[in-house]
């Protein structure tokens, strides 16, 4: 596997959110990239739909505050591999 990165967790402006950008060059199946990356790169401890989940479901700003400092990743399928994605949303 080999993981060329396309962003650096910088904002693309004030008050945006962190994002961290791989395209992972692999024939490996999503889910052996996806467990990879989350070693390898940058972990989150859910994806895009699990995020809005839990964080739709959390009791009060505390829970709902844990959800949202811990991020996201999302993987999806391009040429020749994956683009995986961990952000991580602006807080103030």
């Amino acid at each position: 596997m080999r993981a060329v990165m396309i962003q650096c967790g910088v904002q693309a402006r004030p008050y945006a959110d962190h994002v961290w950008e791989w395209n992972v060059q692999t024939d490996r199946t999503e889910e052996e990239t996806l467990e990879w990356c989350r070693k390898n790169l940058k972990d989150a401890p859910r994806s895009e739909t699990e995020y809005r989940d839990a964080k739709n479901k959390a009791p009060g700003f505390s829970e709902m505050m844990q959800v949202v400092c811990e991020g996201r990743y999302s993987i999806q399928p391009v040429p020749g591999g994956y683009r995986y994605t961990v952000t991580r949303d602006y807080i103030d």
